[in-house]
């Protein structure tokens, strides 16, 4: 607790499927839209700002590069690979112009060929031997072609939502990622029949491909970047970290004393959960017993109860935050908060400034000037009285005494 005094003269879940298993999240650039797969590489490009642009996505670690960039493409809303190139879909503003699928060099970007789609409004493009699958957004609202390589319809069937983004095949299957819906769509393209719903992590998935043995699909992020999402379709589940409390406040504690925090670590999900004490940072932190580098493993449904000793050294703020990583794939990181204060044993005066400097002052004038006075102990304090060694210092009538400054 704090006095101030004046003086005068004359201061965070979604149990995870076992058949839809999200086991990597990556973080890829912001506005990804479209995604491709050249059987070693991913691909996106970008919807809105920096639309000309196509990043090249390495799978095992989520890091990308620019791969490169057409003042051409305005817009890449869906994108495939036929085996040795990249294929876009964009259209112009005009509505009554047809859109476009392109064909771009992998390692250029050069427009190698090009042909019309039956509507303006199209997104989702996927390859197949030799033909291509294709979408409408709006008018009409969700509906997907096949498509030969002039653009000519082959199939027709209705989307299974109203805003189709982008395509990928898996085996025999037809994937749809829809914009709005904010779901991931599996499609019996012979017929057009459902298969299967996935509810997206995010909003606005707008990408999505096959990997041959993983889907990836791609939705709106934070900060800066969107999302990728590596997702085994027949696997076992995922594991899901739940703490509780996230933050642990200790209180007014004496210096020398020692005091135990505690936290649960859970296992929601439907696979082990690994987890590991990173580092912890922050006022104060020295103290805190934190045991970096201690791991667990926790069982579906188990949990680990931690007990974490605070034994401050000096008075002081403790404002920490300890850092855990987990394989959990939507929340690999997460952090404890520690909050308390230090105190020493009994009343402790604290004076701050402790040198005042009037400056200038007139002859017969008064002026004044604020001091802080904390009790940095874990017992009251009572001020009594003031002295001055020169009868031109006084404090203001404001302040009655005895001042009785409790505990922080």
């Amino acid at each position: 607790m704090k006095k101030i005094i004046f003086f005068s003269y004359l201061f965070i879940a979604v149990v995870l499927s076992a058949e839809w298993t999200i086991v990597q999240t990556f973080q890829i650039p912001e506005g990804a839209s479209g995604l491709a797969f050249d059987g070693t590489y991913l691909y996106c490009g970008i919807y809105g700002a920096n639309g000309d642009e196509v990043y090249q996505i390495d799978p095992s670690d989520g890091t990308y590069q620019l791969q490169f960039s057409n003042v051409n493409i305005g817009d890449s809303f869906g994108m495939t690979f036929d085996g040795t190139n990249l294929w876009v879909t964009d259209h112009v503003t005009n509505p009554s112009v047809p859109a476009t699928a392109y064909e771009l060099d992998i390692n250029s970007g050069a427009i190698l060929s090009q042909f019309d789609l039956p509507a303006h409004y199209m997104s989702g493009i996927a390859y197949d031997n030799g033909d291509f699958w294709v979408t409408a957004y709006y008018d009409p609202d969700g509906e997907i072609y096949k498509v030969d390589n002039t653009g000519s319809i082959i199939q027709q069937l209705p989307a299974p939502d109203a805003q189709p983004w982008d395509l990928c095949l898996e085996n025999d299957n037809l994937w749809m990622a829809d914009y709005w819906g904010d779901a991931l769509y599996k499609i019996d393209p012979s017929n057009g029949t459902l298969l299967e719903t996935h509810p997206s992590e995010g909003v606005d998935p707008a990408g999505i491909v096959f990997d041959g043995q993983h889907l990836w699909y791609c939705d709106n992020g934070t900060g800066g970047s969107d999302n990728l999402y590596k997702v085994d379709l027949a696997g076992g589940g995922a594991p899901q970290i739940n703490i509780d409390p996230t933050t642990i406040d200790y209180g007014i504690v004496t210096v020398g004393d020692v005091i135990n925090g505690q936290f649960t670590i859970s296992n929601i999900g439907v696979a082990d959960l690994l987890v590991a004490f990173e580092d912890i940072t922050g006022e104060g932190s020295e103290y805190i017993a934190w045991g970096a580098g201690t791991s667990y493993t926790i069982p579906p449904g188990g949990s680990v109860v931690c007990s974490i000793p605070y034994s401050p050294q000096e008075a002081g703020i403790l404002d920490a935050i300890g850092t855990i990583s987990s394989n959990d794939p939507l929340n690999n990181e997460a952090e404890i908060t520690f909050l308390g204060t230090a105190v020493n044993s009994g009343p402790e005066i604290e004076i701050n400034p402790t040198t005042i400097n009037y400056g200038s002052v007139r002859e017969g004038a008064v002026t004044g000037r604020f001091i802080e006075i904390s009790n940095q102990g874990d017992e009251a304090l009572e001020i009594n009285e003031f002295e001055f060694d020169i009868p031109q210092y006084f404090v203001d009538d404001t302040v009655d005494l005895p001042i009785i400054i409790p505990t922080l």
